[in-house]
């Protein structure tokens, strides 16, 4: 297990809660794997952040990956401390993303990957921030 795996992943929504979009983008060997967006329609930004984080385990699990050291990377700071255990999860529709998250993580715990959260900067998590904010733009173009 000396292979590492780097997901970003970022979510946002515009009102708050407001159009929103999620996104995370899998690096290995500092190169971009692979990288996806969505746009989720009204969502609060919590939501948006955990639907990204949700959408970076489907496709963990899709993809089989096993015996990786993977490193989840979010700017949200309420995220990586429910997903650490720290803080407690009070939002009913949080409570349901975060199950959905947790079962993906047993599946991928199982395959000898080893997993951690990490608070960083917004501005170190650009690439899933600008796929966030284009997958919004285009979006935001049908309704005008």
């Amino acid at each position: 297990m000396n292979e590492e795996i780097k997901i970003y992943s970022d979510g946002g929504a515009r009102g708050n809660p407001g159009p929103s979009a999620s996104a995370f983008v899998v690096f290995k060997n500092n190169k971009i794997l692979f990288k996806n967006s969505k746009y989720f329609g009204i969502k609060t930004n919590n939501q948006a952040e955990y639907t990204a984080l949700m959408m970076a385990y489907k496709w963990l699990e899709k993809n089989n990956i096993s015996k990786y050291k993977i490193y989840f990377y979010l700017d949200s700071e309420l995220v990586v401390k429910q997903m650490q255990g720290i803080f407690k999860i009070k939002n009913n529709q949080l409570k349901v993303l975060f199950k959905k998250i947790k079962y993906y993580e047993n599946i991928i715990e199982k395959r000898n990957n080893n997993l951690r959260h990490i608070l960083i900067k917004r501005e170190f998590n650009t690439i899933a921030d600008k796929l966030v904010n284009k997958s919004i733009d285009e979006n935001m173009k049908n309704f005008t």
